[in-house]
């Protein structure tokens, strides 16, 4: 690569340095109008720390620990963790004890999100103590993959037990879990009926969902119409008319559309920041009904952000996939495996598949990177880094505070890489072209299995560690089939 494509390409760093400016900027102005809001000053420690400040981040995690000591929420071990990752050393901020740290389990206190209102802090509260309990069930999470496989039709992946490859790479035994492609209604669906599910166990009868594009809403009145319970979608006027097909289609399935009035000053949404300030609109609405009707209704949230415990129940509704592998693997090969293997393709599936190994210890976990893949997210960054800069021109600093909380530029599943990358338990690799072509191939001639050049990634890096390991052992690697529709490089 020539010396002008290297720095054509690094143009995203300089790039970013002026947006976490403007960023820190709007937050800093936030927190002065609300300083109890331990969700901006989160968000400012990150940006803090994308931006490599020691002395403002040390102020800041101080502020963080006195609020968190006085009453307020707080993940404390999370602030020391991107401290360490930041300066290296311990620093002024390593002062966790014991008592205020996590269980260390990813996810579970994703602290970026948390409102400050103090009547939804109780509904959270309250929710995410029920949900602690359901989620130790392991007889409801089966009852979840149970009701996702039969109504979305997308049971767990086939497990294929790939002997011929094994035997020609030479090491351990290599299976592969082929996820099929979701649509993106069945993904929402999936996460309605979890969330169903979790109301009909706690003796709640109507569901609660805001919508824009209608999807959220089809999703919540499916899974509600499905366990016999009331649904309610939330959505402003001009989206239920202009999806007037899927406003028919929640309404077919027993649901309650409640419209909001006419909104002048935004009649269509045009870009992000519009979608934020409208999702915003229908789910304050939502919630105020949610907080009003507690005791017989349960908000459904769509969304892998957000407070806890949505985030975690999100997750664990689409986790079904890793929880099918290890149950087969163990009943099959009579132990984990010595290694799980995805790729990283930015969606929440790697996250969904390396789960269920977590806490087993004995599997070691990689997340594969492919050279394109950091191509292509560092023009993302750069494209949301130019699109964002818009925000910073209202007048309303904490309404541009609340964009950038949501904004999807920092989505909860980079956190939580770097949760994992930080403390160690998932180990994260670079893979090239090259790599990949070469073990697409190599399964294909093998067993006549054809999968897309993305998948050719974590299988390289599956088989190079398979390679090492005694016939005993065992590699999973998650892979997705070609779409035979779509154009592919084997065509």
């Amino acid at each position: 690569m020539s010396a002008s494509r290297g720095q054509a390409e690094e143009q995203p760093d300089f790039t970013s340095e002026d947006f976490y400016a403007d960023v820190a900027s709007v937050l800093e102005d936030a927190l002065e109008r609300q300083p109890q809001r331990q969700d901006l000053r989160f968000k400012l420690l990150e940006v803090y720390a994308a931006q490599g400040r020691r002395e403002p981040f040390v102020a800041t995690a101080h502020e963080y620990r006195k609020h968190q000591r006085e009453g307020g929420y707080g993940d404390w071990e999370k602030v020391v963790t991107l401290g360490r990752a930041l300066f290296v050393e311990k620093g002024q901020i390593d002062g966790s004890s014991k008592q205020d740290k996590t269980d260390g389990e990813p996810g579970r206190k994703r602290l970026g999100d948390r409102p400050g209102d103090e009547p939804l802090n109780d509904a959270l509260a309250e929710l995410a103590d029920s949900y602690a309990a359901l989620h130790r069930d392991a007889q409801f999470l089966a009852e979840v993959d149970r009701k996702v496989a039969m109504i979305t039709g997308h049971p767990p992946a086939p497990l294929y037990h790939a002997t011929r490859l094994g035997r020609q790479n030479g090491g351990a035994r290599i299976y592969l879990a082929r996820e099929e492609p979701h649509d993106v209604l069945a993904y929402k669906l999936a996460n309605a009926l979890g969330q169903g599910l979790v109301a009909q166990r706690l003796g709640r009868r109507r569901l609660i969902a805001a919508s824009t594009s209608g999807q959220q809403g089809v999703a919540a009145a499916m899974a509600a119409a499905n366990l016999g319970l009331q649904c309610t979608v939330y959505m402003r006027a001009e989206e239920a008319r202009s999806q007037a097909s899927r406003s028919d289609l929640i309404r077919q399935l027993g649901a309650e559309i409640k419209t909001l009035p006419e909104d002048r000053k935004t009649p269509f949404i045009r870009d992000e920041a519009q979608y934020a300030q409208v999702l915003n609109t229908v789910r304050d609405a939502a919630l105020k009904d949610w907080l009003d009707n507690r005791a017989t209704a349960l908000f459904v949230n769509g969304l892998a952000a957000g407070p806890e415990p949505y985030p975690t129940m999100l997750r664990d509704f689409h986790a079904g996939t890793g929880r099918d592998v290890r149950q087969r693997l163990v009943a099959e090969h009579r132990k984990l495996p010595a290694a799980a293997v995805a790729v990283l393709d930015g969606s929440l599936d790697p996250l969904n598949f390396f789960h269920p190994f977590l806490a087993y210890r004995s599997t070691r976990l990689i997340g594969v990177e492919s050279e394109e893949m950091r191509a292509h997210e560092r023009r993302r960054q750069r494209n949301r880094f130019q699109d964002a800069r818009s925000l910073f021109f209202s007048e309303n600093q904490v309404a541009a505070a609340d964009v950038i909380l949501h904004a999807q530029g920092f989505p909860s599943t980079r956190r939580e890489h770097a949760w994992l990358r930080e403390t160690g338990r998932v180990t994260y690799v670079e893979s090239a072209h090259a790599q990949a072509e070469r073990a697409v191939e190599a399964l294909a001639r093998t067993e006549g299995l054809l999968v897309n050049d993305a998948s050719g990634h974590a299988l390289a890096h599956g088989m190079q560690f398979a390679s090492s390991l005694d016939p005993d052992e065992a590699v999973v690697i998650l892979i997705e089939h070609i779409d035979e529709s779509r154009p592919s490089a084997l065509a």
